[in-house]
């Protein structure tokens, strides 16, 4: 856009090389700042912020650019491309990338233990509920043979059931339990 808007006269047309070699930049910038960290996508204050963090970054990719292809990439095409891109990746993060965090849209998942999962599992799953739903819950004991092929019919059960994509096996011995 910002190209668009201040078309060198002596280019015609761009490169298709300069604005992947600026999204890559943009991504770069945003892993360096950790702007895909585990928090982003569910706070929109942290997601914007990550985004003006990334921006000088960003910016010198341009500078950088300048150096590397001299008279396509001007002064103010790097300041005016990283302004718009920093505009249009803040109203991208926190309207558009924020409907597709929804709970409907997460791995769905059956939690299988000997016992209740702790508080500290729980808490982690319900800080993942965008990735992961945890539909179903089977506990007991897998001591005899009728107990763990009971378990393997109910994990089974609930896997059909919420037609679940995850199995997560809190017990150390469950995992290797034959028919899981």
């Amino acid at each position: 856009v910002a190209y668009l808007l201040l078309l060198p006269p002596h280019m015609k047309t761009i490169p298709i090389f300069d604005p992947l070699m600026y999204g890559v930049a943009w991504v770069i910038a945003l892993f360096i700042v950790d702007g895909y960290a585990f928090e982003i996508p569910s706070s929109r204050m942290q997601s914007a912020i990550a985004v003006i963090k990334a921006a000088p970054l960003a910016g010198l990719a341009g500078v950088i650019a300048f150096f590397i292809d001299p008279y396509v990439m001007t002064r103010p095409l790097i300041v005016m491309s990283t302004l718009i891109g920093a505009a249009f990746l803040v109203v991208m993060r926190i309207t558009v990338a924020r409907l597709l965090l929804h709970e409907s849209l997460a791995v769905r998942a059956v939690i299988l233990g000997r016992t209740e999962p702790g508080p500290e599992i729980m808490q982690t799953l319900e800080a993942a509920r965008f990735e992961c739903r945890l539909v179903g819950k089977v506990t007991g004991p897998a001591s005899t043979e009728a107990e763990r092929t009971q378990l393997i019919i109910e994990v089974r059960t609930l896997l059909r059931t919420y037609s679940a994509d995850e199995l997560i096996v809190t017990s150390n011995d469950l995992r290797v339990l034959p028919g899981l």
